[in-house]
């Protein structure tokens, strides 16, 4: 039924005794134990007891297996089974009503029972063990709940030491080790229901809870394990019970599993010069109390500000003077967990939580994940030591720390703190983080720590650590106290946002309040020029960093000017730009443009501007013989505009335009003057930097009284601004 590591290997003898059923040598089995847990305790508490006994007076019996004797009565008569053995032992067999008794006399503590059985057996070799229909009413505590609300169940016991359990029983609390005691064990049948209310009821199907059961009924104590109270109904509860022990002299043993602090130093740890870390003999030095109470599940321990989920240990009696209070163990118990008198030292592990509420103004509380705390009422003194925290909430160092704080959570930390309290509340209180934060999906790595009231140390909150962002690690430092708080990045450093990288960034840790969105700054290059971008960023996605107006960007033969850079996830853009090109700064209005690192500026040209009255004027080729003057004249209409692409400026222009060409011709005494006009083929392309492009060269000609006249026209340049 439960997986195990076996610590002590059991002889080869009581092994094969085991697999035929019983724990006797080559003994026929008579009844089989269950459980392997229960087979391995008694087993090894037999083979180490000194001496073992019984002695029969009608149907009472009275059981001795070293110092523990108890009288076992069968109400239906023993049934003498020794035939079924192949032993000289003798073994007696019950079925139905036994009462459990210890024998009186200098017993520490008298708690005897009566249950019903589906059979006992008890044998003069030490073996005493069976299967109970029920689990012991013993008439206090959680054993009523269970009695109360359980049935149709097959409970295994078997008789053996505290040291054997703790070895083998696999439970969360620890045992005295020589002191000899009853382990049950449940195997869940069909049917097997708790009555949660009078009309709501939870059921489970076979083998569908767990419940183990320790009982030394000479101290007394009990101590119970199970996920019954963790199905059906009771599944959604805000309170889940999974463990319970009580104790009156105290002998339910807690060990923490981080160092804790015992009132005047560290148990478990060592100092490695900054900071207390857990000890390499961490096992041997750990803090441990013994207590009378054991609560595990998910409480919250009032009137004291301490919640576990986990296990709780309670010393009701620290200074050992004894409990006093009432006649009986209830009565004592009751008592005293109602009182929680200055006598009383509390300890858990799991996941803890401290509320302490708000002291002079300060409110103050904190959710700390897997780790061990204790509390001492009698020096008003705690301490914790965790590795995970879940969520931090301070209001020490004023709403600044409360509200930066907020929401934090941890895969990985390291967390320790220890303080003290007065009759007035909080005295005093320091506490180290050396931790992986998670703000807001940010990751804050370094060493935190909060001090209030400290002497020598200026109160508030100091992280001093690295800020991942973006797959980048960034060096921060950030002090914050009731009134003020200043944030310190690493100059330098740089982060990629969307595919650009933004350098000598800066985020103002103080001003995350509110929102997931914190202030940030830094430099992104556009083309050669670096321009200062500033906005809100989460973890995951800036939202808009932007510029100041008027931003100037350099490019070939231009410049971008009068702009707003911004930088979002979606890349960088220029915003309201106009576009200066050339010798002469000819400025074009190019609204909004888009950039990436790779391609620079996307192409995008501004609006059209007409240029009408373009003309050469009048131009003389010259004259000859005949022809006595010739001219010609190009002339017409235009549009320009500006161009941005990739790192260059330009201006592009499409022209029509028209040639006029005239000739004056005198022959054989006749003179004549002749005009013609041509329209060119549209001209379109860049204009030079002084805005001017250049027309073709052209040939033309006519005949005027019979002599042909040619128009050799050049190249001319017009100028579109």
């Amino acid at each position: 039924m439960f997986n195990f590591t076996r610590k002590n290997p059991l002889t080869s003898a009581l092994a094969l005794s085991l697999t035929a059923g019983t724990f006797s040598a080559a003994a026929a089995p008579g009844y089989q134990l269950s459980s392997s847990d229960l087979h391995n305790a008694m087993s090894q508490t037999l083979a180490a007891a000194t001496s073992h006994s019984l002695a029969r007076s009608g149907d009472t019996i009275r059981y001795q297996l070293d110092s523990f004797q108890a009288d076992v009565t069968c109400f239906n008569g023993w049934l003498d089974i020794s035939d079924q053995y192949n032993t000289n032992n003798a073994y007696y067999q019950c079925e139905g009503s036994v009462q459990f008794a210890p024998v009186a006399g200098d017993l520490e503590g008298i708690l005897d029972f009566t249950v019903d059985s589906y059979q006992v057996i008890i044998s003069d070799n030490g073996e005493f063990f069976g299967e109970l229909r029920e689990i012991p009413n013993l008439g206090f505590g959680g054993s009523n709940l269970l009695t109360d609300n359980m049935s149709g169940s097959r409970f295994a016991f078997a008789v053996a030491k505290g040291a054997i359990l703790n070895d083998y029983a696999n439970i969360k609390v620890g045992l005295a080790d020589n002191r000899l005691m009853v382990f049950f064990d449940l195997s869940y049948t069909d049917g097997g229901k708790m009555a949660l209310t009078d009309s709501i009821e939870a059921s489970a199907g076979s083998n569908s809870a767990s419940f183990k059961f320790v009982l030394d009924w000479k101290d007394p104590l009990y101590y119970f394990e199970t996920d019954l109270f963790t199905k059906g109904a009771l599944k959604s509860s805000p309170v889940q019970l999974t463990s319970q022990g009580l104790s009156y002299h105290g002998r339910l043993g807690f060990a923490a599993d981080y160092p804790l602090w015992d009132g005047a130093s560290w148990q478990g740890a060592q100092f490695n010069g900054n900071n207390w870390q857990v000890s390499d003999s961490f096992d041997s030095e750990k803090f441990n109390q013994d207590g009378h109470l054991v609560v595990g599940g998910k409480i919250k321990f009032t009137p004291y500000p301490i919640s576990v989920d986990g296990m709780f240990n309670v010393d009701f009696d620290q200074n050992d003077d004894g409990l006093g209070g009432g006649q009986g163990l209830s009565d004592k118990v009751s008592q005293k967990l109602t009182e929680l008198a200055s006598d009383t030292q509390l300890a858990g592990n799991g996941t803890l939580k401290l509320d302490l509420g708000s002291i002079s103004g300060i409110g103050f509380s904190m959710n700390l994940g897997k780790g061990s705390m204790n509390f001492n009422t009698a020096s008003k003194s705690f301490s914790f030591w965790a590795s995970s925290v879940d969520s931090l909430e301070g209001g020490i160092a004023g709403n600044w720390i409360k509200k930066l704080l907020a929401g934090m959570q941890t895969p990985q930390v390291m967390v320790y703190g220890h303080m003290d309290g007065n009759d007035s509340g909080l005295a005093s209180y320091d506490s180290f983080f050396k931790a992986d934060l998670s703000h807001n999906d940010y990751i804050l790595k370094g060493s935190q720590s909060i001090n209030y009231n400290t002497p020598g140390i200026k109160d508030g909150l100091t992280m001093d650590g690295r800020f991942g962002y973006k797959g980048s690690d960034i060096g921060f430092k950030l002090e914050a106290n009731a009134s003020t708080c200043k944030t310190t990045i690493d100059t330098g450093s740089t982060v990629n946002v969307a595919g650009y990288s933004l350098g000598n960034v800066s985020f103002d840790l103080c001003q995350a309040t509110d929102t997931s969105w914190i202030p940030i700054s830094g430099i992104v290059n556009v083309g050669e020029d670096a321009i200062e971008v500033l906005g809100n960023t989460s973890a995951t996605a800036v939202d808009t960093l932007s510029s100041a107006t008027n931003q100037t960007l350099n490019l070939t033969d231009g410049t971008v000017e009068e702009a707003r850079v911004e930088l979002t996830e979606a890349g960088v853009s220029v915003k309201n730009a106009a576009m200066k090109y050339g010798n002469k700064a000819k400025r074009f209005v190019m609204g909004d443009l888009s950039y990436s690192s790779a391609n620079k500026f996307s192409q995008k040209f501004s609006a059209y501007i007409a240029k009408n009255g373009l003309s050469t004027g009048d131009l003389p080729i010259g004259g000859g013989n005949f022809i006595k003057w010739q001219t010609f004249k190009i002339y017409g209409d235009g549009q320009y505009r500006g161009e941005v692409n990739g790192s260059k400026a330009a201006a592009r222009h499409e022209t029509e335009l028209k040639v006029k060409y005239c000739a004056k011709v005198k022959f054989a005494g006749k003179s004549k003057q002749t005009c013609k006009t041509d329209s060119l083929d549209t001209i379109n392309g860049n204009l030079d930097l002084n805005g001017c492009f250049s027309t073709p060269s052209m040939n033309k000609s006519f005949k005027i009284l019979g002599i042909k006249v040619k128009f050799p026209i050049p190249s001319k340049k017009l100028c579109m601004f």
